[in-house]
């Protein structure tokens, strides 16, 4: 009976509706001496076939120990691939919380994300940066420590011989920015920076001066890196703008227009790198929790031009003056609100398995300083 109905994982699939069919089948089992949960949780794998399957078999071991935990996380997340060490993302799903996703991630994924391969890793650090801005204060206060040992790794404090990987960078400051923005004293334990919000969690009495001296000596580093690779990626766009004038053919003109676009993306990478960087430096830096950073793989925006005859009637765009951390919290009409159609606009990619829009197999933008890009 149960695998008669039986969900696939299907992105235009509500898991809801599904769960809601599975208990309603699960609640007329009955075998004596056995708790209903227990059957549920036994019985539930045999409701699921394709991706969804593919998603039960990738759970580490000891990862789901009961009914309540499995719902728990077949509502919050949804994992695509082939087990954790083969291809493994997270996809916010319609009517699942925020809390649950963000809690997901930082318990379950976040640990594992080294044995990710590459192009997943970038997928998923990717749609961490698209979903922060719509993180709640308590979320942000939770994965923040996470977020700063991953940017440390990624930044190391001097010359390691290992590439850069830019693309990672951005996505992880980005990925602070918004979250520091909602919980900004929640960085003076792990970056030691000193922002006072007269609660007790300033931990202001404490000592954690040796966490900003790190933590400013990975954004010095990084900031050199990010400047000889400008220099270098400019020089590279003059000499891509004399090839394309010399080339004969159309296969030739294809390749350096592709190579210019790289070349336009890595710039447009470490200029957002330099701009996230500077103000980290102060003691009590202002966060970008606003929309001023506009990540390096999205299509660029033009300037807007203000129009008094716009259909906005008057509403004002959110601001770092109206309070950047009220960017998509006011909910839209319908089930789910803004908020939560943004994030899920914004992970709509891994719901598919796709890659993301740049090229070479979603290696991300990085290179030691050489303007060479890695896709």
């Amino acid at each position: 009976m149960v695998q008669q109905n039986q969900f696939i994982g299907h992105p235009t699939k509500d898991p809801n509706e599904h769960l809601g069919r599975f208990l309603r089948m699960a609640n007329i089992v009955k075998l004596n001496g056995v708790r209903p949960e227990v059957i549920k949780l036994q019985l539930f794998p045999f409701s699921l076939r394709d991706i969804a399957a593919t998603w039960f078999d990738s759970l580490p071991c000891g990862l789901v120990d009961t009914w309540e935990e499995l719902v728990e996380a077949y509502l919050a997340c949804k994992l695509l691939g082939k087990g954790i060490k083969g291809c493994c993302l997270v996809s916010k799903q319609r009517g699942a919380s925020n809390s649950k996703f963000f809690n997901y991630l930082n318990k379950h994924i976040i640990p594992v994300l080294n044995e990710l391969p590459e192009e997943r890793k970038l997928d998923l650090l990717k749609n961490l940066a698209a979903s922060s801005p719509y993180s709640a204060p308590q979320d942000s206060r939770q994965i923040l420590p996470s977020v700063v040992q991953l940017l440390k790794k990624y930044m190391p404090r001097r010359k390691t011989g290992e590439e850069t990987n830019f693309t990672y960078v951005e996505c992880l400051l980005y990925t602070f920015h918004h979250l520091a923005s909602k919980a900004p004293n929640a960085t003076n334990s792990s970056c030691g920076y000193k922002i006072v919000t007269g609660q007790t969690s300033d931990r202001l009495g404490e000592d954690f001066s040796e966490y900003y001296k790190d933590f400013t000596e990975r954004i010095t580093h990084v900031e050199e890196l990010a400047r000889a690779t400008l220099k270098k990626l400019t020089q590279g766009m003059a000499e891509h703008n004399k090839a394309m004038a010399a080339a004969k053919t159309d296969e030739a003109k294809d390749n350096i227009k592709t190579q210019k676009q790289n070349t336009t993306t890595g710039l447009r990478t470490c200029n957002n790198i330099l701009a996230m960087t500077q103000p980290l430096h102060s003691k009590s830096p202002s966060f970008i929790g606003d929309k001023r950073i506009n990540l390096s793989w999205k299509e660029a925006t033009k300037p807007s031009v203000p129009n008094c005859n716009s259909s906005w009637k008057g509403k004002r765009p959110a601001s770092t003056t109206n309070g950047p951390s009220n960017a998509g919290a006011k909910k839209g009409r319908g089930a789910g609100g803004l908020q939560n159609q943004l994030v899920n606009r914004a992970l709509e990619g891994l719901s598919h398995g796709g890659r993301s829009g740049m090229r070479g197999r979603g290696r991300g933008w990085g290179g030691r300083g050489r303007g060479r890009g890695n896709w």
